[in-house]
């Protein structure tokens, strides 16, 4: 996530919040201007947290478990993602998948064993072959 590249003047009022954000290298959280951004619950794992300085309540260090999943990446059971969000969004009612967000995981996917309401479309899905 990069905050304030190549503009003129910062942004301001902006919230980031209960994200995850993994990579093998270079700065997950990167603040390239300073700002009164305020961050909460977000996860990073694997390269620089953030080039600025944030408690762990604002980017905790840690393996979020995720697993791939029709070729998304998605939370694993035990992860510590779930349930884990902090910020009180009610405009966010579900997940990527379309599943009903109860106690709020960190991230875009809800961690849920119900039906999923959308998914990646494959070739089959689309085009002169689709079914």
């Amino acid at each position: 996530i990069i905050i304030g590249q190549s503009y003129r003047f910062p942004p301001v009022d902006v919230t980031v919040a209960d994200n995850i954000v993994v990579n093998s290298r270079g700065i997950l959280y990167d603040e390239q201007m300073k700002t009164n951004a305020v961050f909460a619950g977000n996860i990073g794992y694997g390269g620089k947290l953030s080039n600025a300085e944030r408690t762990n309540q604002e980017i905790k260090n840690v393996d979020p478990l995720l697993s791939v999943t029709d070729g998304l990446m998605k939370l694993s059971d035990g992860s510590p993602a779930i349930d884990a969000a902090v910020g009180d969004y009610p405009f966010v009612k579900e997940d990527l998948d379309g599943q009903a967000r109860s106690q709020n995981d960190v991230g875009a996917d809800e961690f849920a064993t119900g039906a999923v309401v959308h998914k990646p479309l494959t070739p089959s899905d689309v085009g002169p072959d689709a079914e």
